[in-house]
């Protein structure tokens, strides 16, 4: 499958060993609900329990959800099935119980299970006979007559053992004087937070704790499994209030956790076994309440939205309510139980655009949506106080021209457009591209200076040495005439590129405007190369007539060519642009392609450059609302539909959504049996289906990858705030104000293998 499931994740995880979807503890060679193979010993995988109990270490095991649901059982059970909880279950598939032994079953009577310190959970049911009566007035459901927790506490008559079904029980517990402990506090799964008789079920800290208090009496120490289950289950109902809490409360365990152990002898790993589709989306003002609509409608149907939603779902059931402006009226978001539809920020934004990130990443600075190169002093639209020079923020592009380096940009958007611009200009809206963009929102070029004129009359923008993208009719005069017959918008009546080549006419430079004029430029002769590849942005790489627009990989390595003359290094911005914008117009397949073309110019980084020298960063200004979903078989194409039907109408679904755009607006069309007939989802220009209709599909709010390779790379580990980078690149390039690791490393190392530090950020 190319979306995993709980048990095939906890086999691979747990055991070291990819296995198939549902199955648990076994090899591939085992496939779903083939009771045969899964009894073949040859066939099981052994877990880190079976590994640690060998080590003479206790072992444990903790979890919201039944003790015999598919992550726990990734601890110690053998099976096709993971649904085979209970002899019952067994039975219910038309398989052998004798044959197929039960999960519960498994985790009493076989090794590692039965050796087991601590468990505790939900999942009382599977181990009690039919008809049997529990403490909660449950009755079990084996078939077999087995009361499984009768044989626990005789197995372990001659041992200290304890056996609890409430809190109060675990709270008893004399732990220092007790070796086995088995906790089940529920029927079924246990309780979510929000709705739980707290008296009844202790919460997933509380087991924790006890965990950890009873197996830090080993001398060998130990292995503990903890999981929060109920994140999981309340996503699958898009209940994201109830998952948020279930994380929050996961995160109380975790903390109390680091309390309760010393790091210098505990090893803790925090992780989760898949995804799920839920999105943070829209541009919701900071301090809204991340539960409820977001404070901006939709620019379609003029209706509020949810800021988190989901691509899949319950939700989708009932979106006709999300179009009925009475129903949306008595909608509170905000409660446990509302079924939603499907750290990058920035001050005054939860979701992010790519202006106030490109801030935070070039110049360590947190900015206001919209705005470039300046603080949060500055409010979008606002000229007066952007021009202001205590509220401009310096990139790492002046950095390194202070320290003497060569620095450049390369995109494939408009070398004004928001990312790009984030290096050379200062700002109080990113759309005052050039002075046209400036008059039309009535302000004054003169005063509020355009991005184009900045790039080219103002430091660090005329100190770049390598300037390559589109966005040629931001520096040309309107009604003058381009290399690709398009007309300039500038009203100044400034030639731009022709004002870059006075400015460099005693300097060896050149200006080129398409991929002949580059591949043409003698890099070693040349100081300085602007490229302006086409009058807007650059076309997308599936549609892009390739003779006349040079690919991102061509213009990464030819600016590397070019700075790698530098004898003090050099910092490089390289962008993959339209990645962005084809996932903005909901087209996935463009998106996936460019973040192919953005794959080779980074592969191509690497190989032109030495990771003893250079540092590259290849990272995201945001996420976007794009998820991979449903579970199609492995080898499904991607860009189709899923091998799976919906349950819910039987018609198929993509295995890419969005939570929102433009595919919402044609939604109907997913519904309607012959229009899906003849839709193909594998062309170009295809429009993926989203929930909430939007002209534009919005950014993500999750947070986003770091990647690091070369001198300091091992910064750039952990989660932090967007704005950290550019300070970590600073220290490892030995630029900026701040600390700096040449002053910290020997002078001997310096001069022998890091004289010239560079960078290039992706």
């Amino acid at each position: 499958m190319q979306v995993a499931d709980s048990a095939c994740t906890a086999t691979a995880y747990l055991t070291g060993v990819k296995a198939n979807y549902g199955t648990l503890g076994v090899t591939a060679a085992v496939k779903r609900f083939n009771c045969s193979s899964s009894q073949d010993p040859a066939n099981h995988v052994n877990s880190l329990a079976t590994w640690a109990q060998r080590a003479g270490k206790g072992t444990g095991v903790v979890t919201t959800a039944r003790v015999t649901h598919a992550s726990p059982a990734g601890v110690y059970a053998h099976t096709a099935n993971r649904d085979w909880e209970s002899d019952a279950d067994v039975t219910k598939a038309n398989e052998n119980p004798k044959m197929c032994q039960d999960i519960a079953s498994q985790l009493i009577n076989n090794d590692p299970g039965r050796k087991l310190k601590v468990i505790m959970g939900g999942g009382r049911n599977k181990f009690l006979p039919k008809g049997t009566v529990d403490e909660q007035g449950s009755k079990g459901e084996r078939v077999d007559g087995v009361n499984l927790v009768h044989e626990w506490l005789l197995q372990k008559k001659r041992r200290p053992a304890a056996y609890v079904s409430d809190r109060k029980g675990l709270m008893n517990v004399d732990f220092n004087n007790t070796e086995y402990l088995l906790g089940l506090f529920s029927p079924d799964h246990m309780d979510f937070n929000l709705e739980a008789k707290h008296e009844e079920q202790p919460s997933l800290a509380e087991m924790t704790t006890a965990a950890i208090e009873m197996l830090s009496k080993e001398k060998r120490g130990y292995f503990l499994f903890v999981e929060g289950a109920r994140i999981d289950m309340a996503h699958h109902k898009s209940k994201a209030h109830l998952a948020l809490d279930e994380t929050v409360q996961f995160a109380e365990a975790v903390r109390l956790a680091t309390e309760l152990t010393n790091s210098r002898d505990t090893l803790i790993i925090v992780t989760a076994d898949h995804s799920h589709t839920m999105t943070i989306s829209g541009y919701a003002q900071r301090g809204n309440n991340i539960l409820d609509f977001n404070t901006q409608k939709s620019n379609v149907d003029n209706l509020p939205y949810t800021t988190l939603m989901y691509a899949n779902g319950p939700g989708a059931t009932t979106r006709t309510n999300f179009t009925d402006p009475e129903k949306l009226a008595k909608m509170d978001p905000t409660t446990n139980n509302f079924v939603y539809p499907g750290h990058t920020y920035c001050v005054d934004m939860q979701v992010a655009d790519s202006a106030c990130t490109a801030t935070a990443y070039l110049t360590g600075v947190k900015a206001n949506y919209g705005t470039l190169g300046v603080t949060a002093a500055v409010k979008r639209f606002n000229c007066s106080s952007s021009q202001d020079p205590a509220n401009h923020v310096n990139s790492l592009a002046t950095w390194a021209q202070r320290a003497g380096k060569g620095t450049g940009v390369v995109t494939t958007a408009r070398v004004t457009h928001a990312s790009p611009a984030g290096v050379y200009a200062h700002t109080a809206n990113r759309d005052w591209e050039s002075d046209a963009d400036v008059t039309k929102a009535n302000e004054n070029p003169k005063m509020c200076q355009d991005i184009a004129s900045q790039l080219i009359n103002n430091d660090p923008g005329r100190k770049l040495k390598v300037i390559m993208g589109g966005g040629r009719n931001k520096f040309l005069p309107k009604g003058t005439v381009d290399e690709q017959g398009s007309k300039g918008e500038r009203v100044d009546g400034v030639n731009l590129v022709h004002e870059w080549l006075l400015q460099k006419k005693r300097r060896p430079a050149a200006y080129v405007s398409d991929r002949k004029g580059l591949m043409n430029v003698d890099f070693n002769n040349t100081e300085y190369l602007l490229g302006l590849f086409s009058p807007d942005h650059m076309d997308f790489n599936l549609e892009a007539k390739h003779e006349e627009q040079p690919s991102l990989a061509e213009m990464t390595t030819a600016a590397i060519e070019m700075l790698s003359k530098e004898k003090r290094g050099y910092f490089l911005f390289v962008e993959g642009a339209r990645i962005d914008m084809a996932h903005h117009k909901s087209k996935a397949h463009l998106a996936l392609d460019e973040t192919v073309q953005f794959a080779e110019a980074v592969r191509l980084a690497t190989e032109l450059t030495n990771s003893r020298d250079t540092l590259i960063i290849v990272t995201a200004d945001h996420s976007h609302t794009m998820t991979i979903s449903g579970y199609a078989q492995r080898g499904n194409n991607i860009l189709d539909f899923n091998t799976q039907k919906s349950n819910v109408d039987n018609l198929p679904y993509t295995t890419l959504m969005y939570a929102n755009g433009p595919g919402a607006t044609t939604r109907t069309n997913f519904t309607d049996p012959e229009k899906l007939a003849k839709m193909d989802p594998t062309t170009n220009n295809f429009v993926y289906p989203g929930h909430v209709p939007l002209k534009d599909e919005t950014h993500g709010g999750d947070d986003v990858a770091v990647f690091a390779n070369g001198p300091w790379a091992h910064l750039f580990v952990g989660l932090y705030e967007q704005n950290l980078i550019p300070h970590a690149i600073a220290y490892a390039s030995c630029i900026g104000d701040g600390l700096s690791a040449c002053r910290r490393t020997s002078a001997t190392y310096r001069r022998k293998h890091w004289t010239n530090p560079s960078t290039v950020v992706h």
